[in-house]
């Protein structure tokens, strides 16, 4: 399950890459939130899958990368939580 997120989120973002600038692509800011993305299932729990930093600008694209998720994981909730930096 961890691979199909990994995935759909690299298409979006330069993740693992970057910590001194926001992860969406092609953006120069510095990052403002961190964002960490997460599954839960009853068997294994919490499990982090990956952080995401972004700017102000791009931190609403969170709702979007949420939404695409929930549509392709069907076992398991897909979460997300945003925190300052």
């Amino acid at each position: 399950m961890e691979t199909a997120i990994t995935k759909i989120i690299s298409q979006l973002y330069d993740i693992g890459k970057f910590k001194e600038r926001c992860n969406s692509k092609a953006c120069e800011n510095a990052p403002t939130k961190i964002v960490t993305v997460y599954s839960y299932t009853l068997s294994r729990g919490r499990v982090d899958i990956t952080n995401i930093y972004l700017c102000d600008a791009h931190v609403k694209s969170v709702a979007l990368l949420k939404n695409a998720l929930r549509h392709a994981v069907k076992n398991g909730i897909i979460e997300t939580e945003i925190k300052n930096l």
